[in-house]
Parts: C-alpha cells; structure tokens; sequence
C-alpha cells in the first residue's frame, strides 16, 4: 500500500532485474534496494489527490531534498532468511509443477477445514495461494494435502489452517481421561461397598445401586484429554513413558502418598 492512502506513490522504482542486467552466472552478488518514504519521515507533510479510474487516492509529496532510508541485500541473505524459515521443506515433494505437502490434521477437523458449502476451504485458498485437498469421509486419513506452486504459499496456508483447528477444537467433546485408578486396594474396596449398601439401605428418594460405579472401577481423575487421531494418542502414551522414568528415578518413588478429599458431589452429565 502507499504511504498515505491508497497505491500511489512513496517507493522508488525497483532495480532491473539481475537476470537482465547479468549473464549467466553473474548476478549472485547483485544487491537489491529497498527505498521507502513515510510520513513520519517528513517534518512538515503535504499531499496531493490522485484520480486513478474511478477511485481518488492520497499521494505523499516527497521532497528533493528527502534522506530516504535506503538498504542493501545481497542474494545470498536473502537464501539465509528463507532457510531459517523452511522447516517443512523435507517433507514437501515437487509433483507435476507443484510442491505438495501432506499436513497431519486429525480427520474430526476436516468438517471444519472444508466448512458450510466448502466457504472455508475458498477462503483459506483465496488468502493463502494454495490449494487444500481434503480426502472423502470413507478414507478416514488424519491428513490433508496442500499443494501450491511456492513453497510459502504452502506456509501460509499451513498456519492459516492450525489457528482454525485451534479455534474449534473447543467444540469438539473430550475422548480421553488421565486418572490415578484406586481399586487396587482390597480394603478400599470393601469401603466403597458398605457405602454403597449403606446408602441405599436408607431409601433416600431417586437413589439406588445404579447410580453409584463398581468398586473395581474407582479411580481419581487428574485431567481430560482430547486425542482425536492415532497420532495423538501414541503421542500422549510416549508422554507418559517418559515421565514415568523421570519419577522413578526420583527419590520420593515407592513412597506413600498420601491425598485428602472433601467436598465430593454427584458427577452428572451437564
């Protein structure tokens, strides 16, 4: 955009191409400019109106005698900052006269990817330059594959599409839970069990047997996880592996723990 409102104005021309001014071979030293004038550089800034078809534009009067903030690039830096970039480039393979990339994205989200009337899917094109490629319902691939002519097309649409999940991962429902199980304890159980007969004993109105769970399945919910792929899960199993080693290594393992709990309510389904 311009410096002031609209395109007009402000940049200076930009150099002849390297391959125009250079053989073969002979342009990898050949530097680029970049020369930019804004209003804040200008102590006292005067505009004109521009009349570009049928829209009018803002153009900045540049002074002659104006310092511009000129910099220097070489090709090669250029390279530097788009490898520091590029960490996905080992995974991307050149098909036809694309590059294409298979992005790991748990099938539970492509409903969201793809959108009412694939709105989301054209969006997401529209703004990044590439193309999404969704796989049918039948095939029940945690993937999709994004193709693009430039690699940072690929990366933009690659972000683009990890903000969405990120978004509406909060409506989907919870698949899994990590708990420390408490049924081990042979004593335990048989509390559990004369509390249960104790209660019911009492015919207090709506409670029966049912509603309370089996002994054998107590246990003490620490958090609630949602995995929606095969990869998450034995992504989140690898998690636990490790630290479990960690502990073990810890002097405090094969101690007793011990927790209090007060408070306890009736788990119901809202």
């Amino acid at each position: 955009s311009a410096p002031g409102i609209g395109d007009a104005g402000g940049a200076a021309a930009p150099p002849p191409l390297a391959s125009e001014r250079f053989g073969p071979g002979q342009w990898q030293d050949y530097p680029r400019f970049a020369a930019m004038a804004l209003p804040q550089d200008i102590d006292d800034p005067k505009f004109e109106v521009v009349k570009i078809g049928p829209s009018l534009y803002r153009k900045l009067i540049i002074p002659e005698n104006l310092n511009f903030k000129c910099g220097t690039r070489y090709q090669d830096d250029w390279e530097e900052e788009e490898e520091e970039e590029r960490e996905l480039d080992d995974q991307m393979t050149y098909e036809g006269d694309e590059w294409v990339l298979r992005l790991p994205i748990a099938a539970v989200f492509h409903k969201f990817i793809v959108g009412s009337r694939a709105r989301n899917k054209q969006k997401l094109e529209m703004e990044s330059g590439a193309r999404i490629v969704v796989p049918h319902r039948e095939d029940q691939q945690d993937a999709i594959f994004l193709r693009a002519r430039q690699k940072q097309q690929i990366y933009s649409c690659k972000a683009q599409i990890e903000l969405l999940c990120e978004k509406e991962e909060t409506k989907l429902e919870y698949t899994h839970f990590l708990s420390v199980p408490l049924a081990y304890d042979t004593r335990f159980r048989s509390r559990v069990e004369e509390f249960r007969e104790d209660v019911v004993l009492q015919r207090f109105e709506g409670i029966d047997a049912s509603i309370f769970m089996p002994s054998r399945r107590m246990h003490f919910t620490l958090c609630m996880l949602k995995l929606h792929s095969h990869a998450q899960v034995d992504e989140m199993k690898e998690a636990l592996r490790d630290l479990a080693q960690q502990v073990a290594a810890t002097a405090d393992f094969g101690r007793p723990l011990g927790a209090s709990m007060r408070g306890l309510h009736i788990m119901t389904d809202d």
